[in-house]
């Protein structure tokens, strides 16, 4: 019975001067406990807005080269546009109207195109 009694009592002891340690531990010599801030941190707003149409026709009567020139801004010209740009190359993109105002009469497959290739790889 005695036994009992001392295993409870070296567990309680113990218990105590671990959680005395842990405390001292994290208080520092204010005794204060530390406080973690956390904080969300947020890249600086870019201040970045398109010129005017008739700044941007200046520009391409420049005289200055491009690599390509896409004539019509709609899903398809957009996506070559996207595309020889990430490539490196200096491009032009012209469009009559409004970007996307008429949207390509075609398909361009160039969201969707990769679900059937998924299908025939799942399906087989």
């Amino acid at each position: 019975m005695t036994s009992r009694f001392y295993k409870f009592g070296v567990t309680a002891l113990s218990a105590c001067i671990g959680s005395l340690a842990a405390t001292w531990v994290c208080t520092d010599r204010n005794n204060s406990p530390y406080v973690v801030h956390n904080e969300i941190v947020r890249p600086p707003k870019r201040k970045r807005t398109l010129p005017p149409r008739s700044d941007q026709i200046k520009s391409l009567q420049s005289g200055e080269e491009y690599d390509v020139l896409i004539i019509g801004g709609g899903a398809t010209g957009a996506g070559c546009a996207l595309d020889s740009v990430t490539r490196g190359l200096k491009t032009a993109l012209v469009e009559a109207d409004d970007f996307a105002s008429g949207t390509s009469s075609r398909s361009t497959k160039l969201i969707h195109g990769g679900v059937r290739y998924l299908q025939k790889a799942i399906l087989g």
